[in-house]
């Protein structure tokens, strides 16, 4: 209160703030604290809370401003390691050093050194493991280093013991006191503790038996250290090793063993499981250890596999595609087992089913292969362009004969059967494949087979060109059983003498037209399967003529008047009979057969032609010339032609009278 006089007077009011100030800050240690640092810290930070009481202590105990906020802080290197206002110190490099100090806000106490520390390089050491890596799979083991922060993934393998300390690179030293501790996030995984030898400390960690992923927080702290590391464990399965004399093999159906030339067969379509087995204990593989073989298909257009790892695996064979695959289980250090597994085989448009080494065109009802009784032979299946097929899935092919009587098979699958031909008859030959598509062969099995003794005799001198003869059935071949049809196709054929004739594939004898008489040539049929029976006839140029053999007196002709140029004219002085007939003059033989044949430009009212055997001495071809025919000509061609000869001849007849 101020009196200003004695009327007036002022009144004010302020606060007088009374507090009890610090008067002393003690370190809780004047030792400087060496802390970890890294670059590669994730879940822990490069920082240290100052904490009164932890760290330092005051004087009085009960000052009015004791909060860290109520404390002026500094770094003496604040460029390496920093403090906030709040006593939080953020480190900023590796193997650094500061003093961190602090001064009360309120009071007369100056500035007061609290803690020293020093960042320093370390790392974590495995210093024991009772496991090694193996089998490509990298474990903790001894002498291996962990300096990655709080990155670091460390694999173990079930039930593995393995014993870790932290090291101080910068000064040299392991850490070694009754200073750690440690936690796991998953104690079902990795049990985690501490424990010493000899006095000398360190932490440990044993995997449990179940596979997973553990987070270990281990730390060492007194008043030297405050070391932080933090750690994954990947607890994962022994390694799998295939004992000696283990294999693959399907489930239920034999042991095999199942290679590459004897795959083992399931249908299209279909599945079955591939086990493992165990031949020390006589058992199918099933732990948890064995769930590590790998499964894998050489070909999957063929089998696929599924599950790719386990004990076991379900092969499923192709709906469409055929072939061979070979299904491979691999153990943890590589080695591999193996099992060939095929869906069988699938004819494709060039596969067929012929006798063996019988050329590529298999045998047909009206066109069919040719055996012997007695004899056998191999039937396979044959692919066009490019032979034989062998393959190993082809042995699962079938084979059967429509009738056992003529034709019994050695083998009712494989990639070939020997055929038996048992008794005279045709009948086919049936492959199936694994899809139920057909290939046929069609036989004829036959008792004998020859060909006629009696050449073929072609005259010379034929002006109308080329003879042609096709070799056949019944006019050459003597077969039996008689009903069987023969193809001439199914014979190689070859001439002895190609300037007397040629002969085609398919048996076509060709005489070209020629002055050089009794020349001959062989022609050879050669069956091209079976026993390659041959069968052969002679084809001979033969000197010929024409001769009456008959006429009357007012003709004008003898009998015994020969006609052997091509094209003559025959004058006939009158009306009446004459007869002609061939000869054979290289055989001397009269042609009497009844294998004539004529063509004549004559009109009937003037020469009757026609072919008799009237006087029961053979067949002959006669001209009877009427009274009309006086001054006209006429024009004959005369063929004898059967399976013994072929003589023609084109000559004109005269009414020259």
């Amino acid at each position: 209160v101020k009196l200003i006089d004695h009327n007036t007077y002022f009144v004010t009011s302020f606060t007088i703030n009374v507090y009890k100030p610090v008067t002393a800050i003690t370190p809780k240690s004047t030792k400087t604290l060496k802390v970890s640092y890294s670059s590669n810290y994730t879940t822990n930070k490069n920082e240290y809370q100052l904490a009164k009481g932890t760290d330092f202590t005051i004087t009085p105990s009960d000052a009015t401003y004791q909060d860290m906020t109520d404390f002026e802080w500094s770094s003496d290197n604040s460029s390496a390691i920093s403090v906030d206002s709040k006593g939080l110190v953020t480190f900023k490099d590796y193997e650094k050093t500061a003093k961190i100090s602090a001064r009360p806000k309120y009071g007369s106490l100056g500035t007061v050194a609290v803690k020293m520390f020093q960042t320093i390089r370390w790392q974590m050491e495995c210093i024991y493991s009772d496991r090694s890596s193996d089998a490509g799979i990298t474990v903790a083991e001894n002498g291996k280093k962990y300096d990655n922060g709080d990155k670091d993934e460390i694999t173990m393998f079930v039930d593995q013991l393995a014993r870790f300390r932290i090291k101080d690179v910068t000064n040299s030293t392991y850490l070694k006191d009754n200073a750690y501790s440690v936690t796991s996030s998953n104690t079902s995984i990795a049990l985690v503790g501490t424990g010493n030898n000899s006095g000398e400390y360190y932490v440990y960690v044993r995997a449990q038996l179940v596979p997973g992923t553990s987070t270990i927080s281990a730390v060492y702290k007194n008043d030297d250290y405050w070391v932080r590391k933090q750690f994954k464990v990947t607890v994962v399965q022994n390694p799998f090793k295939w004992n000696t004399n283990d294999f693959i093999a399907p489930s239920a159906e034999g042991w095999g063993p199942w290679g590459s030339t004897n795959p083992y067969y399931k249908e299209h379509g279909k599945s079955f499981t591939m086990i493992a087995w165990d031949k020390v204990n006589s058992a199918l593989y099933s732990s948890d250890v064995s769930k590590q073989i790998k499964w894998t298909s050489s070909n999957t257009n063929v089998a696929t596999v599924s599950p790719a790892t386990g004990s076991s695996t379900t092969v499923t064979m192709s709906n469409t595609n055929a072939g061979i695959a070979c299904i491979t289980g691999t153990d943890s250090y590589g080695t591999k087992l193996t099992c060939y597994v095929t869906n069988g085989y699938k004819f494709d448009s060039n596969d067929i089913a012929i006798g063996d080494g019988e050329g590529v065109n298999p045998g047909t009802s009206s066109s069919p292969m040719y055996y012997k009784v007695g004899s056998s032979d191999k039937m396979i299946i044959y692919k066009k362009g490019s032979g034989d097929v062998t393959v190993a899935n082809a042995q699962f092919i079938s084979w059967s004969s429509k009738n056992t009587s003529y034709i019994t098979l050695s083998s009712s699958s494989g990639y070939e059967t020997t055929a038996s031909f048992k008794a005279a008859g045709k009948t086919e030959i049936v492959a199936t494949d694994n899809w139920g598509n057909t290939r046929s062969n069609w036989v004829q099995v036959y008792t004998s087979l020859s060909c006629t003794s009696v050449p073929f005799k072609v005259a010379t001198n034929n002006k109308s060109g080329n003879v042609t003869y096709q070799m056949n059935r019944y006019a050459d071949m003597i077969f039996d059983p008689s009903s069987a049809t023969v193809d001439p196709s199914r014979f190689t054929w070859s001439s002895s003498n190609t300037s007397v004739a040629t002969v085609s594939e398919t048996g076509l004898v060709t005489i070209p037209n020629s002055t050089n008489n009794g020349s001959s040539t062989v022609v050879t049929g050669t069956l091209k399967h079976g026993s390659r029976e041959k069968i052969t006839r002679t084809f001979q140029l033969i000197s010929w003529g024409m001769k009456a053999i008959q006429a009357n007196s007012g003709t004008g002709i003898t009998v015994g008047n020969t006609f052997t140029n091509w094209d003559q004219t025959i004058n006939i002085k009158g009306a009446g009979n004459l007869r002609l007939r061939f000869y054979d003059s290289s055989n001397s033989v009269d042609l009497k057969g009844d294998s004539y044949t004529f063509t004549t430009t004559a009109s009937s009212d003037d020469f009757g032609c026609g072919v008799s055997d009237y006087s029961e001495d053979g067949y002959y071809f006669y001209i009877t010339t009427y009274p009309s025919a006086s001054g006209k000509t006429a024009t004959i061609t005369l063929t004898y032609s059967n399976n013994s000869y072929y003589v023609t001849k084109t000559f004109k007849v005269k009414g020259d009278f």
